[in-house]
């Protein structure tokens, strides 16, 4: 069954997604990320979630009754290119029977999305941490996904000061010094986190900001993640969703279908 997220938990979603347990084709790879992936926490402490991934089809098939919104497959990399596309494809597809809920997808490929029939219900992203591997990648999500989806980008964790194109891939300037989107579009979504290993420094304030700063130009939602100990409580949300003062998740305006 998904796992419900609690107060302490991952605050954007109600719940985390994972139809395809197992070990994550990054961290068999030996991707950089494995220095700061909470996964490899959960490995260190259940070595028995090292195993080949697999189906659950107890997973697979469940359905909330309700509007949510669903982490999908927050333990492994869904859009890798070793992962099997059947498995990819019986995943789209139960998503697709669930309009009511809202899935939100978080790759560190994301030139992989047009491979895929995406339901309306998908808020797709990427990840972009200041590593070589993810520089490129806003460039790659605006150009792979169209802007009738919402997509968004995850600067988590932000392991240093962000560059002049992580908003945008080649971001143009108008007259007056402001931000304007340019032939893909813009980001609909940011969330701000930080390396949440023991010991991890805590970024700077001024890292977020430069990143704040132009999203609030264009009017783009922002979450800064409470691991950050940002100065400011901001957790704003896309799509009609609030993060109330108690830390709920709830939506008060039901979107339109184009505005996903």
């Amino acid at each position: 069954m998904p796992n419900v997220q609690k107060k302490n938990g991952i605050e954007w979603c109600h719940v985390t997604w994972n139809p395809l347990p197992g070990e994550c084709l990054n961290a068999l790879a030996g991707s950089a990320c494995r220095k700061y992936c909470y996964m490899e926490r959960l490995y260190a402490s259940f070595p028995d979630l090292r195993h080949p991934i697999r189906v659950n089809e107890k997973e697979m098939h469940w359905s909330p009754q309700k509007p949510m919104i669903m982490f999908a497959f927050s333990r492994i990399e869904f859009l890798h290119p070793d992962m099997r596309r059947d498995w990819q494809e019986a995943a789209i597809v139960q998503m697709a029977k669930n309009p009511h809920a809202t899935y939100v997808i978080l790759t560190k490929f994301p030139w992989n999305y047009p491979n895929f029939d995406w339901p309306a219900n998908c808020w797709l992203g990427t990840t972009v941490d200041g590593l070589p591997h993810t520089a490129d990648n806003v460039y790659h999500l605006l150009k792979a996904v169209p802007e009738s989806y919402l997509r968004f980008v995850s600067w988590e964790p932000l392991l240093k000061e962000p560059g002049p194109f992580w908003i945008l891939p080649f971001p143009p300037l108008s007259s007056d010094n402001a931000y304007i989107p340019d032939q893909y579009g813009q980001l609909d979504w940011a969330i701000i986190g930080a390396n949440s290993n023991e010991g991890a420094a805590k970024p700077p304030d001024r890292w977020a900001d430069i990143l704040i700063n132009p999203c609030r130009q264009m009017k783009i939602p922002v979450l800064v993640k409470s691991n950050y100990r940002y100065s400011k409580r901001i957790k704003e949300m896309p799509g009609g969703w609030v993060i109330t003062d108690d830390g709920d998740l709830i939506q008060t305006v039901k979107p339109q279908m184009e505005l996903f």
